[in-house]
């Protein structure tokens, strides 16, 4: 089985009023690929707790390659890292960035 490489980035967001800032973790085409929002983004207290994200839908392209402020008054985002990412034959996601590398597994959530 041949495995599919994505890319993906890890933006510092800071400055958001009203809420912590955190890390947000961009996945190129997570789910099903969706031709206007093909970046899933999850959210990251800090860099120590990457693997415990949680899924906040999908996005824009554009910030996959984004650094700056962020329209309606949402904070700003630095690039911290970015890279590829598959899945491998036992469904652990595996990164291969600059400074996140190895093996995760995301556990999803419902958020009611």
């Amino acid at each position: 089985m041949t495995e599919r490489k994505n890319r993906f980035v890890v933006l510092a967001h800071r400055n958001y009023p009203g809420k912590q800032d955190h890390l947000d973790i961009l996945l190129e085409h997570f789910f099903l690929p969706d031709e206007e929002n093909p970046l899933t983004k999850f959210e990251a207290k800090n860099e120590s707790e990457v693997s415990t994200a949680e899924y906040k839908g999908n996005i824009r392209i554009c910030y996959l390659c984004y650094e700056g402020p962020m329209s309606r008054n949402r904070g700003d985002v630095k690039r911290v890292d970015s890279g590829e990412w598959q899945i491998n034959e036992r469904g652990e996601i595996v990164f291969c960035g600059a400074n996140i590398k190895g093996k995760y597994i995301l556990t999803l959530r419902r958020i009611e």
